[in-house]
């Protein structure tokens, strides 16, 4: 498995030479972050989905951290 997700990373750099160079760990922590903001859409505690957004580095006012709000509060109609 892990042999894959490596030949995977090294074909989607080789794909991408001559443009932008793509940044493999960015995209494995945006991923990451992304299935953790899913796992947590479904806690329906506000507070620890908060304080765990905030854990990520987001911020009341940054538009990442509003759009987390929107769609928690929006997966619970509040």
């Amino acid at each position: 498995m892990v042999e894959d997700d490596d030949l995977r990373d090294v074909m989607k750099a080789e794909k991408s030479r001559g443009r932008r160079p793509v940044d493999i760990a960015a995209l494995r922590e945006r991923q990451r972050f992304l299935q953790v903001l899913r796992e947590l859409l479904e806690d329906d505690n506000l507070e620890g989905f908060l304080n765990a957004i905030r854990a990520y580095g987001l911020r009341e006012g940054m538009p990442q951290f509003e759009a987390a709000l929107r769609a928690w509060r929006e997966k619970r109609k509040l």
